[in-house]
């Protein structure tokens, strides 16, 4: 005869049977994926590639992908960047941040930022390289500072960046460099150090002599009113023969200043080198004179060189132009400026600046 199973049994079997269908459908279900990162609204995002640039941008963004190598957030507003602000980007070997409006660094702006090796912030408004602002980068190696605001660069700024090949820093208002750091600026890995296009008006000739080829061929000291010296035209011209890129490229546009106390007193002296070619005498400043002249009328200006404490024969009297063009005996081409003997220059026809 048939059986039929008791309510108890069946109150026991069903749970069972609920408990296994749910872990069945558990272990059959797609396992969810992990959240994606989201690239920020104002920005472009490749695989390891983050751009933000020119959305004009004050801040910068929140949540930027962990796998970005390269960031750009050039042409922007940005006026300052916080503490560890790149904590979350342990990948990122290349920053571009020119054309922003930073001014100054905080102590650990790039903290965190190990493996960066190029940095942009040309462009900006910094007012000084303090030793603080990149010391945190040890793996850096090229670091782009050129059309700032710059007037000084402490002497250990650089101290801590022995993987630094390349600085520029030209198109700057710098007036004196530390020179005599240059040594610790990994200068066996040094290869470019611009510095021209500021307002340099001495170097030490001695330091800069005794440079290891390498660091001379990258040195670029071109448009500074450098005050001229024989040391200066003689440490140059040797450059300029054994083929230094930073003297022969731009041998037009090394300038020095003959007084200081003339203004507009600049001459391009590799260009001009035959105004040099008895540099081993010392030079002397003519004291300076005012005199109203008419335009278009004939004018003298005399200079006796014959009360200089420097022997006759050694004495060479030179002109400086208004287009930074040298003239000395006997004058120009034309004859519209001529130079005599005892240093005198005659303007057939004086004109305005």
């Amino acid at each position: 005869p048939a059986t039929m199973s008791s309510p108890a049994a069946a109150d026991t079997v069903w749970p069972r049977a609920a408990k296994l269908f749910l872990l069945l459908l558990q272990l059959c279900a797609p396992r969810a994926s992990p959240q994606p990162h989201r690239c920020p609204n104002t920005c472009i995002c490749t695989s390891d590639l983050l751009s933000c640039s020119r959305q004009t941008l004050r801040w910068v963004p929140q949540a930027l992908p962990p796998t970005t190598t390269t960031l750009d957030l050039s042409h922007n507003a940005l006026t300052q960047l916080h503490d560890h602000w790149l904590a979350a980007l342990p990948h990122l070997e290349a920053l571009h941040i020119s054309h922003n409006q930073i001014r100054d660094l905080s102590p650990r702006a790039f903290h965190n930022a190990s493996f960066l090796r190029h940095l942009d912030m040309s462009s900006n408004h910094l007012q000084a390289v303090e030793r603080h602002y990149f010391e945190a980068l040890v793996s850096l190696e090229e670091l782009l500072l050129y059309d700032n605001h710059i007037k000084r660069v402490d002497e250990n700024a650089f101290a801590k960046l022995s993987d630094l090949r390349k600085v520029y820093l030209s198109w700057n208002n710098l007036t004196t460099f530390p020179f005599h750091a240059v040594q610790g600026l990994g200068i066996h890995k040094l290869r470019t150090l611009d510095l021209s296009s500021n307002s340099l008006s001495s170097i030490p000739v001695e330091v800069l002599a005794a440079l290891p080829e390498n660091v001379g061929n990258g040195l670029y000291l071109h448009n500074n009113p450098i005050r001229c010296s024989c040391q200066l035209y003689l440490m140059l011209q040797r450059w300029n023969q054994r083929g230094f890129s930073s003297v022969k490229d731009f041998s037009e546009e090394h300038t020095c200043k003959v007084s200081d106390n003339v203004p507009r007193s600049l001459i391009k002296f590799l260009k001009h080198r035959d105004m040099f070619e008895n540099c081993s005498a010392s030079t002397e400043d003519a004291h300076l004179s005012h005199l109203e002249v008419v335009v278009g009328q004939p004018v003298l200006l005399a200079c006796n060189s014959s009360n200089s404490s420097l022997p006759h024969a050694a004495t060479t009297s030179m002109w400086i132009t208004p287009r930074q063009e040298p003239i000395k005996h006997p004058g120009n081409s034309n004859r519209s400026l001529e130079v005599y003997p005892n240093g005198s220059l005659r303007i057939t026809a004086a004109k305005p600046w």
